[in-house]
C-alpha cells in the first residue's frame, strides 16, 4: 500500500477556496450587521438605501480574516486563543489556520474605529444601536452582565440567538425589526407652520440678542444660523416644498420651531400678539417631535428642542409642565449617553463638548425648578465638576465669566439639594457660605461690582447673576427660618438669618434694577420668581416687613410695574401694548399693594405706641398671621 501523503495544502490553494466559498456566501455588510438587520448582500444594499447611508455600505475584506504578521495602525494583530497554540508560522511548512468567515476576533480599536465611522454627526441613534452600546444600561444591567456569556460567546451561536431573542425585547430592542420612519405627509406637514422668511429672520434675531446671551440652550447658535440659511433659500427655490430630505432636517424643524417660540416671547410684540405665535410654535414644535418618533429616535437637537420649550412653558407661567418636561428631556439625554462624563462614554454619537455643553443647560434648567419648588433635582448624575471652569485657575487668570458663573452656581444648588433628598438633614449654612465665597473671588470684575461695568451687557450680566446668586443663597437657608424647622441655636442662629434676609435685600434689589437695563428680566419666568418672591417674601417675614429698605423696594417695584401697565395705553401703534402686564404680573402687582398697605398700618400703629421701633427675638420669622394670604395666591400662581 503506497504511503498516505501527510502534506497539506498549500497557504494559496487555501486562500483561493476560501475566497470562492465567501463570493457564494457573501456576508451581510457592516452596517446591516452591526444593526444586526437583513441585508440584501448587494453593493450598495437596499437596507443601506433605504436608511440613508449608501456610502457607509462596506464589507470586510477577506483577507482582514487572515493573521497579519506586520504591525497595524490599531495595533498589534490578535490570534484566538483556541487555535493560538495549533497555529504555526508558514515558513516551517506548517500553514496559518484561517479563520472564520464569523470569527468575532476583531481588535477592540476597529471596533471603535468603525462604529465613530456609522455614527450620525447629529446625534440620532437608531434603538438597537442604543441597546448595543449600552448608553442608557448601566454597568451592573442585565445586558452588561448577561452580553460576556453570551453574545460574546463563541463557541455556541445558539447562545447570542437566545440573547437577542429574549433580552433585547424586554428592554423595548428587536434587531429584527427596523426603526420606524416618519411618513412623508407627516414631514410635509413640518413646512406648513413656519410664517414668512422676514418674521422667522426676526424672531430668530430676537433669540440671538435677547435670550441666548442669558440662557445657553443652543450651544452651536452659528451652526442653526446657517441652516436657517439654507432653509430660508431653500424655500425660495421650492427645493424643500415637498417635505424634509432627512430625518436630520426633521429634527432641526423642530429645534426651530422651538427657536422662535421662544423669540416670540421675547419679541416687541404686544401681549396679545406674542402670546398667539409663542403658542402656535410651541404646538407645533410638540407636534413635529411627535412625528419624528423622537421618544424612540432622540438626537441632540431633541433635546435642545425639549429644553426650549420647557424654557417657553416657564415663561408662559407653567413652570409644573415644565418641570414634568424635564424629567423626559433628562431620561431622552440619559439614552444618548449624555449623562456619562468624557471618561466613562465609550460609545456615543454625540462628541463629549456636545454632551458637556448638554448637560450644563439641562443642569441650568433643573436647578432652578428644583430651588422654586423645593424638590429633589433629575439631573444630579448629570453634575460633573470636570465640565465647570476650575475655581482655582479662573481665580488667578481673567476670572469666569456670566455663563461659567451661573453654572457653578447652579452646581452649588445640585450639590445641597440632592444632599438634603438623600440624607434628610438640611445643609450646613458655613459650607453653603464658604461656596459661595469661592465662587465669588473667582468672578470677572464686572460681575463683582457695578462700577467695573464698562458695556450695557455687563451691567445686565452683573445684575442678572447677582439676583439668582442671593437668591441661590436665600433658598438654601430659607429651611433655617422656616416655620416647620425648630429655631436654630443662637450662635449661628441670627448670623445666618442676618444672611438669609441681606440675600432676599440684594436679590429683590438686582431684580428691580434688572427691569430697567434688560427686557428679557421682564419676560423670563427665572428673573420673574426669583426677583418677584424675594420682595414678597421681604414684605412677608415680621423683621423685614416694615423695614425703610423694603419700604423702599416696594415703591420701586410697584412703580416698575405701573409705569409697564400705563405705558401699554399711552403709546398707539401695533406695538402699543408691548409691555402690558400679564396676569401674572398683575396678580403680583396687587399683592405688594396689599402688603405695602398692611406694612403702612402697622408702622402707623407702632409709631403711635412706641416712638422707637421694636424688635422680635422670635428665631421664627415667617408669621402665621391672616396676612399672609396676601401673597399666597400669587405663589401658586407663580409656582
Amino acid at each position: 500500500m503506497p504511503p498516505q501523503s501527510t502534506e497539506q495544502p498549500s497557504p494559496s490553494l487555501k486562500q483561493t477556496l476560501r475566497n470562492r466559498h465567501l463570493s457564494r456566501n457573501r456576508p451581510s455588510c457592516l452596517p446591516c450587521r452591526e444593526r444586526k438587520v437583513r441585508c440584501t448582500k448587494e453593493v450598495p444594499c437596499s437596507t443601506c438605501i433605504k436608511r440613508g447611508h449608501p456610502d457607509l455600505c462596506t464589507y470586510r475584506d477577506s483577507t482582514a480574516r487572515q493573521p497579519q504578521h506586520h504591525h497595524s495602525p490599531q495595533g498589534p494583530p490578535r490570534v484566538s486563543p483556541a487555535t493560538s497554540q495549533n497555529t504555526r508560522h508558514p515558513q516551517r511548512g506548517v500553514s496559518v489556520e484561517p479563520s472564520s468567515p464569523y470569527d468575532p476576533q476583531i481588535s477592540t480599536a476597529n471596533n471603535a474605529q468603525y462604529e465613530n465611522t456609522v455614527k450620525d454627526s447629529t446625534g440620532i441613534q437608531d434603538p438597537n444601536e442604543q441597546v448595543a452600546n449600552s448608553s442608557l444600561l448601566d454597568d451592573n444591567s442585565l445586558v452588561a452582565i448577561t452580553r460576556p456569556h453570551s453574545s460574546a460567546t463563541t463557541d455556541n451561536p445558539d447562545r447570542t440567538i437566545a440573547f437577542q431573542a429574549g433580552i433585547l425585547p424586554l428592554l423595548g430592542a428587536t434587531p429584527e425589526e427596523p426603526a420606524s420612519d416618519t411618513s412623508p405627509y407627516s414631514r410635509a406637514a413640518l413646512y406648513n407652520g413656519f410664517p414668512d422668511d422676514q418674521l422667522i429672520l426676526e424672531l430668530f434675531d430676537v433669540y440671538r440678542s435677547r435670550v441666548h446671551p442669558f440662557h445657553a440652550i443652543t450651544y452651536n447658535l452659528d451652526e442653526i444660523e446657517q441652516k436657517l440659511c439654507v432653509f430660508i433659500n431653500d424655500r425660495e427655490s421650492g427645493a424643500s416644498a415637498s417635505s424634509p430630505r432627512s430625518l436630520q432636517e426633521s429634527h432641526w424643524l423642530c429645534l426651530l420651531h422651538a427657536i422662535l417660540a421662544s423669540g416670540a416671547q421675547f419679541s416687541d410684540f404686544n401681549l396679545q400678539r406674542r402670546s398667539e405665535v409663542s403658542q402656535n410654535h410651541i404646538k407645533l414644535s410638540f407636534e413635529a417631535l411627535r412625528s419624528t418618533d423622537y421618544m424612540a429616535r432622540p438626537s441632540k437637537f431633541t433635546l435642545q428642542t425639549l429644553l426650549l420649550l420647557g424654557s417657553a412653558l416657564q415663561n408662559d407661567m407653567k413652570p409644573q409642565a415644565a418641570w414634568v418636561l424635564g424629567g423626559t428631556t433628562i431620561r431622552l439625554a440619559q439614552c444618548l449617553g449624555v449623562h456619562k462624563s468624557s471618561r466613562r462614554r465609550s460609545h456615543s454619537s454625540i462628541s463629549s463638548q456636545e454632551a458637556s455643553s448638554l448637560r450644563m443647560a439641562i443642569i441650568w434648567q433643573d436647578s432652578l425648578l428644583s430651588l422654586a419648588f423645593d424638590r429633589s433635582p433629575g439631573s444630579y448624575d448629570m453634575d460633573h465638576e470636570d465640565d465647570l471652569q476650575k475655581l482655582d485657575v479662573a481665580a488667578s487668570s481673567e476670572g469666569l465669566g456670566y455663563r461659567p458663573a451661573m453654572n457653578w452656581l447652579c452646581h452649588i444648588s445640585l450639590k445641597y439639594l440632592s444632599r438634603k433628598s438623600t440624607t434628610g438633614s438640611s445643609p450646613d449654612p458655613k459650607s453653603i457660605f464658604h461656596d459661595m465665597e469661592l465662587i465669588e473671588n473667582a468672578l470677572l470684575g464686572h460681575l463683582k461690582n457695578r462700577s467695573s461695568c464698562t458695556s450695557i451687557r455687563q451691567v445686565q450680566e452683573f445684575y442678572a447673576f447677582s439676583l439668582h446668586k442671593n437668591f441661590v443663597v436665600a433658598t438654601l437657608c430659607r429651611s433655617f427660618v422656616s416655620v416647620i424647622r425648630p429655631p436654630v441655636e443662637s450662635t449661628n442662629g441670627e448670623s445666618v438669618i442676618g444672611r438669609f434676609q441681606e440675600a432676599l435685600k440684594s436679590s429683590a434689589r438686582a431684580y428691580v434694577r434688572l427691569r430697567h437695563v434688560a427686557g428679557y428680566a421682564r419676560r423670563s419666568w427665572a428673573s420673574i420668581h426669583n426677583g418677584l418672591s424675594s420682595v414678597l417674601l421681604l414684605s412677608l417675614m415680621k423683621e423685614t416687613r416694615n423695614t425703610a429698605d423694603t419700604r423702599e423696594l416696594q415703591i420701586e417695584l410697584i412703580n416698575s410695574l405701573v409705569e409697564a401697565d400705563a405705558g401699554s395705553e399711552s403709546v398707539g401703534g401695533i406695538d402699543s401694548t408691548a409691555h402690558q402686564l400679564s396676569d401674572t404680573h398683575k396678580r403680583a402687582l396687587d399683592a405688594l399693594k396689599r402688603l405695602k398697605s398692611m406694612s403702612d398700618q402697622d408702622r402707623n400703629t407702632e409709631v403711635s405706641r412706641n416712638p422707637l421701633e421694636g424688635g422680635s427675638d422670635e428665631m421664627n420669622t415667617f408669621p402665621n398671621e391672616i396676612d399672609a394670604s396676601a401673597s399666597s395666591d400669587y405663589f401658586t400662581q407663580l409656582e
